[in-house]
Parts: structure tokens; C-alpha cells; sequence
């Protein structure tokens, strides 16, 4: 989380999303960054579609120890038969 600022500061990012769970300092301090930049975040969602690409977001829910809540994604591609 400690280098995310200067990611967003030095490439084009434009969607952010954080783990479950309350914000912690670090991620605070990127919010205030992100709203300035005007870059669109989310928490603790569960599926993201990209393309032809399925990113499921297997953790979807608090744990009590921050290490537990992070990311754990999918990732399928999508095929159409028809």
C-alpha cells in the first residue's frame, strides 16, 4: 500500500479497489489523492468484468487481522461459443 500513491501519481490509473474492511491510514491518505485526480474507487466488491475477462474477489468479507482481508481473485476468461 505504500508505493500505491506514487503509482497513481506517476501512471494512468483509473479505477482503484481496496480490500473489505474499515480504511486504514494509508488507504485514507490515497482516497484524498484519488478524489483530487478525480479516479473512481470501491471496496469489498465481488465480481469485476474486463473485456473478455472474469475477476471474482474470493475474500468478500472483514477479517479481524489485515494481512487476512487481502485480495484473493479469479481470474477465467470468458469464452462465447455460439
Amino acid at each position: 500500500m505504500g508505493e500505491a500513491i506514487n503509482l497513481v501519481e506517476n501512471f494512468k490509473v483509473e479505477n482503484v479497489i481496496f480490500n473489505c474492511g474499515k480504511y486504514n491510514d494509508l488507504e485514507k491518505e490515497l482516497i484524498e489523492v484519488l478524489e483530487k485526480k478525480n479516479i473512481k474507487y470501491y471496496s469489498c466488491i465481488k465480481e469485476l468484468n474486463i473485456d473478455k475477462y472474469k475477476l471474482q474477489f474470493l475474500n468478500t468479507k472483514e477479517y479481524d487481522n489485515e494481512n487476512d482481508n487481502s485480495s484473493v481473485i479469479y481470474f477465467n476468461l470468458i469464452i462465447n461459443s455460439y
